[in-house]
């Protein structure tokens, strides 16, 4: 868990976050070899090694422009969004990240509802650096009124509060909530765990369950979710205030040690 120099600064100036990330200089020797997720071969690394159940995988690696890939087979692209949304790529966690800016709308919006969730099952998974203690979307799929998931950040008097909640449509969630709270300034991987056979809701911090919560019987979206988006709220608010990397979306419950796993790449 390694503190971010930057951070001393809440969001700072663009002009020294908005060169590409800089893929051949990772490599060493210039010549354009693979990024830091990939291996000799050009198969990337941990995508090769997702796992099954695997929906959607952001290393947010591009670096530059707007189109954000899904290095998962299925191929599941997002766009980045915002002001100046070419110019908010950053160093993440591993490789390049993107610096959400909440007054800029900074925003990641996937553009294939095949990717949208349902069901009994679900893992969200992400690298973050909260650098203001207030809250935002982490990654969601839900509207204003209508939603089916969403791991987020929550400002409270006591500190930014990691949540995850499973809709129910009809407008109500089951939220799990456990007072884990969020340093601002350091890296940390966050993760929520729907799983309706075994009953549960669990919170990861750094690869550390939270006590897991009564599970709802299913996801039940409302049609308003259409869209999964990352760093935003469906109804472009909940701006997320800091640099998300490494999104990975699961139709499956990852279990603690694959968690963990997770947690120390």
């Amino acid at each position: 868990m390694a503190s971010l120099a930057a951070s001393a600064c809440l969001f700072p100036s663009l002009d020294g976050l908005s060169a590409p990330h800089d893929a051949a200089a990772d490599a060493g020797d210039g010549g354009g070899d693979a990024l830091p997720h990939e291996d000799a071969g050009g198969d990337a690394g941990p995508c090769a090694n997702d796992g099954p159940g695997i929906v959607a995988h952001y290393l947010f690696d591009e670096g530059s422009g707007t189109t954000v890939h899904d290095c998962s087979p299925n191929g599941y692209d997002a766009l980045l969004t915002g002001n100046n949304a070419a110019n908010h790529w950053t160093t993440g966690h591993a490789g390049s990240a993107i610096l959400f800016v909440p007054s800029d709308g900074t925003c990641v919006v996937t553009t294939s509802a095949q990717a949208n969730q349902t069901g009994s099952a679900l893992t969200i998974a992400a690298w973050i650096t909260l650098l203001d203690p207030g809250g935002g979307y982490i990654v969601g799929q839900r509207q204003q009124t209508g939603w089916a998931w969403r791991i987020d950040v929550e400002g409270t008097d006591a500190g930014s509060d990691l949540g995850f909640a499973i809709g129910l449509g009809d407008g109500s969630g089951n939220d799990d909530s456990a007072d884990t709270f969020v340093d601002v300034g350091a890296w940390h991987h966050v993760a929520g765990v729907f799983d309706a056979a075994s009953g549960t809701q669990a919170i990861y911090l750094d690869g550390v369950a939270t006590p897991a919560s009564p599970a709802a019987s299913a996801i039940v979206p409302d049609p308003l979710s259409t869209t999964i988006r990352v760093g935003c709220r469906g109804d472009d608010s909940n701006y997320f205030p800091g640099i998300i990397d490494d999104v990975r979306i699961y139709s499956r419950a990852l279990d603690a040690a694959e968690i963990a796993a997770l947690a120390v790449q």
